[in-house]
């Protein structure tokens, strides 16, 4: 009985100690170096050119600037993509005739989800004018990888616009 005693006394005492106050180390020196971000963003680009196609001439304005209101697209290594806007103005015979912007959200229906989250709206190029129809062609691609998804994008003679899936360049 006296061993049974001292063993739960024992025991008790360890229970105290180990369920006391531990005491807090106040001079932690944790010497953290800050993560720094680096925002890349593709250079503005404007192309202008004029184009005769029948008896109409078509001026054409590219251009593409990074976006400051689009997500960013981060690569997981420390650098944040900006996304791009590209705009298209044509006027035929000097009247208006298309005036548009693009995201890459005016592709999202042919993106996969991780090419819309991994990706950036890139390049964008004059392609040719035939029957009154201007082609364009506009580049989703990724910063860091190999995504590379072309779009055609097609100005109608009625000042309509279709998109479709494009072709790789060989």
């Amino acid at each position: 009985m006296k061993h049974l005693t001292m063993l739960s006394c024992a025991a008790f005492a360890l229970l105290l100690v180990s369920c006391g106050k531990k005491q807090q180390n106040e001079n932690l020196d944790l010497d953290f170096e800050p993560i720094e971000i680096t925002t890349v963003a593709d250079p503005d680009f404007t192309e202008s050119n004029t184009v005769t196609s029948g008896a109409s001439t078509f001026a054409y304005t590219i251009s593409r600037t990074a976006s400051d209101s689009l997500p960013m697209i981060d690569d997981g290594m420390n650098h944040c993509f900006k996304d791009n806007v590209v705009k298209i103005v044509v006027t035929r015979d000097g009247a208006a005739y298309f005036d548009r912007t693009f995201t890459k959200q005016s592709f999202a229906k042919f993106l996969s989800s991780s090419d819309a989250e991994q990706s950036t709206l890139g390049g964008v190029k004059f392609n040719k004018c035939e029957s009154g129809r201007m082609l364009f062609q506009v580049n989703i691609s990724s910063p860091v990888g190999d995504i590379n998804v072309p779009f055609d994008v097609t100005v109608e003679s009625d000042g309509s616009c279709s998109v479709a899936m494009g072709e790789l360049e060989a």
